[in-house]
């Protein structure tokens, strides 16, 4: 076993044992951790039902948290999807840390497509991208974290073909 699987299924077991804690009815967990950066599974957690809470998900629902870059994680699930950063500051007794949703892409890609937020669809592309569809256009994003993080045009936009158009579930962003 990769030394990422084992790190996985032990951050899979830990938040499993954090899920049954505390009551109420929650969505189930799938955890991917980024490797190397400093997101506690007892962080993860908390990301996951703030994202719960958030966009009202319930026991049926699932939420998936994915390490895409250092502290960058999507969460998806509940018919939404979104991206966070796990920005920590020094505190009186060590780090404090707070889970920081990344600007919404529907509203920078309705300018990049000359189309109404409310029209763009906004699916998951490869590891770091995001795909945004609207009003007969395409454009594919790419993450970019320096000092902070953002989704910067790595394309031209372009007219998305016929079988392109409507792509399947819609997430609210």
């Amino acid at each position: 076993m990769t030394h990422a699987r084992i790190t996985t299924l032990a951050l899979s077991i830990a938040l499993s044992m954090l899920v049954g804690c505390g009551g109420g009815a929650r969505a189930a967990l799938q955890v991917q951790q980024y490797p190397g950066d400093q997101a506690t599974p007892r962080r993860l957690e908390s990301l996951a039902r703030e994202f719960e809470n958030t966009f009202g998900c319930t026991e049926a629902d699932t939420i998936s948290v994915v390490g895409m870059a250092r502290d960058v994680y999507a969460v998806s699930g509940c018919n939404a999807m979104r991206d966070y950063v796990l920005s920590c500051r020094p505190g009186p007794y060590g780090q404090i840390c707070s889970w920081v949703a990344l600007p919404d892409l529907a509203q920078q890609a309705a300018i990049d497509l000359n189309c109404g937020p409310q029209y763009v669809d906004v699916q998951q592309g490869v590891q770091g991208q995001r795909v945004a569809e609207g009003c007969g256009y395409r454009a594919v994003y790419m993450m970019q974290c320096g000092g902070t993080c953002n989704w910067i045009l790595s394309a031209p936009v372009m007219q998305a073909t016929p079988t392109e158009q409507g792509g399947g579930g819609s997430y609210t962003y």
